[in-house]
């Protein structure tokens, strides 16, 4: 607590981070080993896979009790009500090493507590790279997790939302999950779609260290390529999980180097290195090759000045209509590689419309009717830079933004948008007056 308390009073930090968080709301452990060894030794404290038994004990598979959960752990109450604690951002990894998993129902003492959203993270990586059976979480991720923060029944297999956690469970708003898809463990966002594997020769460890579980797409070719197309669809892919992670409901975090695609060469647990692996390169953020960093720069811009982004409550039919490959079909069969929907403003109209195309396959959208508007491109991560973000800035002039305008007015007017495979789109409805200089 007093370590806390400095950095808020000496270096004015916002909040807090805690890794593996849930190991504070544990009860002291009572370590007394139950089983023995060969020779008839107690057995030790040791990392083997956890498990509860019939009295709600979780161990960590030698039969040692490891301390269990509290529904009311002093600390996090302490953390949460310290007046000088009381405004700053508590954030938890709401999980830790030994099996306990409290994602949707850590002590959050009135909502003092945010949480690290791991479904958001699996669910926004199987879905871009095209897993069966992910449309229906995507769309729920996209609109802030409400049958993870809402919902106050728990799932029969979440253990503690069942059991000390019910308390804390539900009626939560859409700023309790901090989405997140990249974090300082695992692959950076380019060798998410980069590696199929993870190596980590370098470390010293002969690649046994790290992650096995990365739910990572190498796009068709691990590693480096000189493939034109292969590198093609990485740009597409990284691009495509920036839309989802800062155009969903919550609160977006955006992890340092993935905004200009930084690499650590397929290494997934790069702890141990001072060196390029892990140093920030301005060079390459500031050259911005690619347009990446503008992508990332233009779409921030975009969320913090639309309201339809930055909800804290949960939107209902009244704000969302979801939508397929025609308006108001959409699909949610386990094979179903396409979520789109359109986001109403406060007085019920749509003015924008996202959609997520994850096949293999092009698709070409019918979009929903507007009364006296049309819909007209914003983001389409299928474009080269810099007209996958159609903005005026220090790259596109007026006069650029305006002839990409009307070639994509040559089917929007039509009401109708193509859309590559692996490729996701931003539009919104402008008045149709605003298009009639295009149509020269």
């Amino acid at each position: 607590m007093d370590c806390l308390k400095f950095w808020v009073l000496e270096y004015h930090v916002d909040g807090f981070r805690f890794d593996l968080a849930s190991i504070l709301t544990r009860a002291p452990s009572t370590w007394h080993p139950t089983q023995l060894d060969e020779d008839g030794n107690p057995v030790g404290l040791h990392s083997g896979g956890a498990a509860m038994d019939e009295t709600g004990i979780m161990t960590d598979g030698a039969g040692v009790p490891t301390g269990t959960p509290l529904p009311d752990p002093p600390l996090i109450e302490a953390i949460a009500e310290d007046p000088v604690l009381r405004d700053t951002k508590l954030i938890a990894e709401a999980w830790d090493c030994d099996g306990l998993n409290q994602v949707a129902a850590f002590p959050h003492y009135g909502g003092r507590w945010a949480e690290w959203n791991g479904h958001f993270r699996d669910t926004v990586r199987n879905f871009i790279k095209g897993t069966d059976g992910t449309a229906g979480a995507f769309a729920a991720a996209m609109c802030g997790s409400p049958n993870i923060y809402s919902d106050p029944n728990p799932g029969e297999s979440e253990w503690w939302s069942n059991h000390g956690g019910r308390k804390w469970r539900g009626n939560r708003p859409p700023t309790s999950s901090i989405n997140f898809v990249i974090a300082h463990d695992g692959f950076t966002l380019a060798d998410l779609v980069s590696y199929n594997e993870k190596h980590n020769e370098v470390n010293g460890e002969d690649n046994r260290d790290g992650e096995q579980h990365n739910n990572s797409w190498n796009s068709g070719e691990e590693g480096p390529t000189e493939d034109w197309t292969v590198k093609r669809l990485r740009q597409r892919q990284m691009r495509n999980i920036s839309m989802a992670l800062l155009l969903a409901h919550g609160v977006p975090m955006l992890h340092m180097g993935d905004e200009y695609g930084h690499t650590k060469n397929g290494n997934n647990n790069t702890y141990c290195h001072d060196t390029e692996l892990n140093w920030f390169n301005w060079d390459r953020a500031t050259a911005d090759e690619a347009g990446l960093s503008r992508f990332h720069r233009l779409l921030i811009r975009l969320r913090k000045s639309r309201p339809e982004l930055q909800r804290t409550s949960y939107v209902s039919d009244r704000d969302v209509q979801w939508h397929g490959e025609t308006p108001f079909t959409p699909d949610w069969t386990e094979t179903s590689r396409l979520v789109a929907y359109t986001l109403c403003n406060a007085g019920g109209e749509p003015v924008l419309m996202i959609a997520f195309n994850t096949a293999h396959l092009s698709k070409v959208l019918e979009l929903p009717p507007l009364n006296g508007k049309v819909w007209q491109q914003v983001a389409d991560t299928s474009k080269l830079a810099p007209y996958d973000f159609l903005r005026v800035d220090e790259v596109l002039s007026e006069d650029e933004v305006r002839r990409a305008r009307a070639a994509s007015l040559m089917w929007t007017a039509d009401f109708k948008y193509p859309m590559l495979p692996w490729s996701s789109i931003m539009l919104e409805a402008v008045p149709e007056s605003e298009t009639h200089s295009l149509r020269a």
